[in-house]
């Protein structure tokens, strides 16, 4: 160790003078002329200033905190350590800088006042603002905090000290577990980790960036580290990280990781002087074990120490089989775990019910899991004497009221609702049989709690407390409320809430599956908004215990009233609002707007007459609320995220609609629009003709083709919008076994008749532009949809100009959806690509949130002699930057024959591209003919073009896991400026034969097609000099044209010329 040098130095200055408060631990700094002098020591491993009374900052009141001290040389130094002490979350901004001579901003990083106590904020210097060089903190002479954004209450910190330091940073999450490597933290790097591709044989490694095929980026799930080696027969990942930390301690190391499908992952430890420590070895992700089962998606691996002293470094192995295919993995985080009394709590076996909102109905499968106990605090139950919430219940009545209780218990008495009370008693009796959590809300049944008491940490509260309170409103039996008072205590008085949307609240233990919700090390780094920046968790917890508290109200005394409402203080309130606050006009327009502004506005209301500040934020929800809909949906109600995520927000706003209305002293049906009945429609449009049992969308974005159509949005739509369609398909999938739920309750009382849905055969929307032409929208029929919207949202994909098609129960042209979101390749799925529409190279289209200048340009439908003919256009050019000209047309000839015209302009010489993504193998048959067989149909693929084109086959995947998709790329064989490729689409069932005959005209100065079926003759034809047609039995010079003969007579016929459709 080198001998410690002090220094003297005058470290602190305060502008303003400081806010006191006697609370506070201001009578303990000491003062003298606003300057304080302290030592600092340094030496080549650490830079270090002990501060022995805290200085006291009051954040919103002071303009800034300037920390001056002698000129220091910070290059040989990794890490920027300053411990703050704050007294509570106040979510107020705070701006660090450091600064060279003369207040030179050096570099800056902002940190947010997210939790309460001690907190050790760490930081990489080379991950700070302005990307700074090791070289730049050579002459480092201060830190400067600044206030940027004002907290919800006054913001006070305790400055306790400030280091800078070589070694790597570890996070303590509780008494036995210590975090080595924190994957999920954007402010960390993936920068720590090193590789040399296949052939690591030395300790050295050497720049990432010269390694040829891999890929590393930092994501809200983990690191991603890819690896495609085009020369080797085997695909070989090596990734190694340097430490130099004393494990002593500790006992074991865990993981929590997931890799590639067939890809051996070897988890070894250097340790003890260059000794080798396999934690696991060539081991396969158990893929089929737990993807496919709903437990989970991450796998918690490890083992035994083995004694081992020194920790030297991590090297992971992953070697794969295929070649050309690439190997990845994620990890979230490495933790090491010491013996403490933890380790001797029992182990109870839990019967987790894998249940999932995905399906309509709970999937019953039971399986077993060891869940290790917790040690918790025992609480006194309570002995309030339970009331009549008709007299002392009910205080706000978000959902039911004082007036409505009595009308909706005489409704369960009869008919629907009689169902409907039944299934409730069923989950409520189900619920309060065990006092362990056994399945949550999202279905990933290791997370939320599973095998912990209920409401520790708010685990099981929104799966289980509303149904069970609302068991008891309306039968009145008190062991529903006794059980359901228990568990919001116990949540009221943990000390966070993090038990929902499959969060992980108890020690993971090794072979855990885990959901990539990760609320174990969900609250660090501190300062940096926790939870991976996404408050699901707060969100859930609150929801359930707000509504069961408005419930149960009459079940509390006055005492526990407040402990449940400082809960909400303390736990509910700050994530949600600072969530939604800073980022307004994101959230406002996208799904968790309204999963995280609901249970905000309903804590609020109970807080709103105790404090100034929280009745501002409870009139901001209002305002927030209110806004919503006005930007999510476009006004024809297409949805800016896909139908996944706009069912998804669509059914959460239904939910809102309720304490909306009840906190404006409004009734339901005047909070509804008739735009509610425009989504209702999109989603009508977006609904998949291949499922006979249940309600998918087709797979356009995320999470569509999995989300089934809940029933709750069905009858409300049916009673307050008068939706007779949506009556149809309640009493078709809901009506004889309906969701136990309260807006089912709300909403059965309905005169709406049922009406079978006749949707236009052709839908076009034009501020969201997209189309869907169909043959009907039962199971089996035909529909191609196109997507092109301008200004996509959340969880849109580059998809624009995109097609799919259904044909006789099969999605035979489909989009691959979306991968969940744990997976190593999920990124790949949302690229331009993998869908159906055209690329450069196969780049991307552009991303981001831009408002794109995409339209549908022209659309036409003419019926000659009982064939009809329809044809869309529509303009992608804005999302290409290579892109002078982007249109597609597509033209149905009707009943089963697509006519797709590209036309495409670039700016340079390009590879221009067409993509299919199709369900069946493609194969080659002849020059200009491609088959797609599935198990029930074949699709031809008739394909020309102006330019040479060559081909290529690939395989993909599907949302679907065990479901490949297999992809043609048809190209031009050189680079050019333009080209313009027609695709005639022609699918069949298997057991009947194609009759029709698509040839190609011979004509040289045109593009042509002659389509041929019975007696009638469909011909296209791309004008290639826009020269006079005089061959076909029309006079015109237009740039496009499809003409329809009936045995040989021409009967009619559509022309496009200057971006018009006209009929002939």
């Amino acid at each position: 160790m080198v001998q410690s040098q002090i220094d003297t130095i005058v470290y602190g200055v305060l502008r303003f003078k400081p806010y006191y408060d006697s609370n506070q631990l201001i009578k303990d700094v000491i003062i003298m002329e606003n300057k304080i002098t302290y030592e600092t020591k340094f030496s080549k491993d650490e830079w270090n200033c002990v501060i022995p009374t805290p200085i006291i900052w009051n954040v919103e009141e002071q303009e800034s905190l300037h920390i001056n001290f002698k000129k220091s040389n910070w290059s040989n130094y990794k890490i920027l350590s300053i411990h703050i002490g704050s007294q509570t979350r106040t979510g107020c901004r705070v701006k660090i800088e450091i600064l060279g001579p003369n207040d030179y901003i050096i570099a800056s990083k902002f940190f947010a006042i997210d939790w309460e106590g001690s907190n050790n904020l760490k930081l990489w210097l080379d991950k700070l603002g302005f990307q700074p060089q090791k070289e730049t903190f050579s002459e480092v002479c201060g830190l400067r905090m600044i206030c940027e954004t004002p907290g919800i209450q006054k913001s006070v910190l305790s400055i306790e000290r400030v280091s800078v330091y070589r070694q790597n940073p570890t996070w303590d999450v509780n008494k036995s577990d210590t975090i080595i490597d924190m994957s999920w933290a954007s402010v960390y790097g993936e920068n720590q980790w090193a590789t040399n591709g296949a052939n690591i044989s030395e300790w050295n490694s050497v720049n990432n960036d010269s390694v040829e095929g891999f890929t590393r980026k930092q994501t809200n799930t983990g690191y991603l580290f890819e690896y495609t080696n085009n020369d080797a027969n085997k695909q070989v990942l090596i990734v190694e990280r340097k430490f130099d930390m004393d494990i002593s301690d500790f006992s074991q190391l865990l993981s929590k990781m997931i890799w590639s499908k067939d890809t051996l992952l070897t988890f070894t430890l250097i340790v003890d002087g260059n000794k080798l420590l396999n934690i696991l070895e060539n081991s396969k992700f158990p893929h089929d074990n737990v993807i496919n089962t709903h437990l989970g998606d991450w796998l918690v691996i490890g083992g035994s120490l083995n004694k081992a002293k020194h920790l030297e470094g991590i090297r992971i192995t992953l070697t794969g089989n295929k070649k050309l295919e690439p190997i990845s993995m994620k990890m979230f985080w490495i933790l090491l775990r010491k013996s403490t009394e933890a380790d001797n709590t029992p182990v109870k076996k839990v019967s987790v019910y894998l249940s999932s909102q995905n399906h309509k109905t709970r999937n019953d499968k039971i399986v077993e899991r060891q869940v290790k106990q917790m040690l918790l605090p025992s609480y006194a139950e309570s002995v309030t004497p339970i009331k009549n919430p008709l007299t002392d219940g009910l205080p706000l009545g978000f959902y039911i009221t004082r007036e409505n209780l009595l009308q909706i218990r005489n409704s369960v008495l009869y008919g629907e609702g009689k169902k409907v009370l039944k299934r409730i008693i069923e989950q409520a009796d189900e619920a309060i049989s065990s006092d362990l959590v056994q399945h949550n809300f999202y279905g990933t049944s290791y997370g939320g709690g599973v095998g912990l008491p209920k409401g520790v940490n708010g685990g099981g509260m929104k799966t289980y407390a509303p149904v069970v309170a609302l068991a008891h409103l309306l039968t009145g039996e008190e062991k529903y409320a006794i059980n359901v008072r228990r568990w919001i205590l116990r949540a009221a008085r943990s000390e966070d809430w993090r038990g929902e949307h499959g969060g992980c609240v108890n020690r993971p233990q090794i072979n855990d599956v885990l959901p990539f919700w990760d609320s174990f090390t969900g609250w660090y780094p501190k300062g940096y908004a926790g939870y991976m920046n996404h408050p699901f968790f707060i969100a859930d917890v609150a929801y359930g215990v707000v509504i069961s508290y408005d419930m149960i109200y009459h079940c509390l005394n006055i005492e526990e009233r407040n402990e449940v409402e400082n809960a909400f203080e303390k736990h509910g309130v700050y994530m949600l609002y600072d969530k939604l606050k800073n980022s307004r006009n994101f959230y406002v327009n996208m799904n968790q707007g309204v999963l995280f502004a609901t249970p905000l506005l309903m804590q609020t209301a109970f807080l709103k007459d105790k404090s100034e500040t929280y009745r501002k934020i409870y009139e901001w929800t209002l305002e927030f609320l209110k806004e919503y809909p006005l930007g999510t949906w476009s006004e024809e109600g297409v949805s800016r995220e896909g139908p996944g995520y706009g069912m998804f927000s669509f059914s959460h706003y239904i939910e809102a609609i309720f304490p909306l209305a009840a906190c404006l002293n409004e009734k339901v049906e005047n909070m509804v629009s008739d735009k509610m009945n425009n989504v209702f429609n999109y989603f009508l449009n977006c609904l998949s003709t291949c499922n006979e049992f249940e309600m998918y969308s087709m797979p356009i974005s995320d999470l569509s083709g999995r989300w089934v159509w809940p029933g709750e949005l069905l009858i409300f739509m049916a009673k307050y919008m008068k939706n007779t369609y949506a009556k149809y398909y309640w009493d078709k999938y809901y009506k004889d076994n309906p969701p136990p739920s309260i807006i089912t309750l709300l909403s059965l009382d309905t005169d709406t008749l049922a009406q079978i849905p006749q949707l236009p055969l052709v839908q076009v929307y034009k501020d969201e532009p997209m189309a869907f032409l169909r043959t009907g929208l039962s199971y089996g029929d035909t529909v191609l949809a196109m997507t092109n919207i301008c200004n996509v949202k959340g969880h849109g994909h580059k998809d624009r100009a995109s097609i799919l098609l259904e044909y006789n129960k099969e999605p035979l042209i489909l989009d691959p959806g979306y991968k969940n979101y744990s997976s190593p390749d999920v990124a790949l799925y949302s690229q331009t690509f993998c869908h159906n529409t055209m690329t450069f190279s196969q780049r991307n289209q552009k991303g981001g949130y831009n408002n794109y200048k995409t339209s549908i340009t022209d659309y036409l439908s003419i019926s000659e002699s009982e064939h009809i003919i329809d044809w869309v256009t529509t303009d992608a050019t804005d999302v290409y930057s290579e892109a002078e000209k982007y249109v597609r047309h597509i033209i149905f000839l009707r009943p089963d024959v697509f006519v797709i015209v590209d036309d495409v302009i670039a700016k340079a010489f390009e590879k221009i591209e067409l993509n299919f993504t199709c369900l069946g193998p493609v194969e080659k048959k002849d020059k200009n003919l491609f088959t797609s067989k599935t198990k029930m149909n074949q699709l031809n693929i008739h394909s020309y073009a102006l330019e040479e084109l060559e081909h290529n086959f690939k395989t993909f995947g599907t949302l679907w896991d065990d479901v490949p998709s297999y992809r043609l790329i048809l190209s031009t064989k050189n680079m050019v400026k333009s080209c313009c490729f027609i695709t005639a689409l022609s699918p069949s069932p298997l057991d009947k034969e194609n009759k029709i005959v698509i040839e190609k005209l011979n004509n040289k100065d045109i593009l042509g097609l002659s389509i041929k079926s019975n007696d009638c003759e469909d011909i296209f034809i791309y004008n290639i000099n826009r020269n006079e047609l005089i061959d076909y039995g029309v006079k015109t010079n237009c740039e496009m044209i499809i003409l329809h003969k009936q045995k040989s007579v021409l009967t009619g016929g559509i022309k496009f010329h200057n971006n018009k459709l006209e009929k002939i």
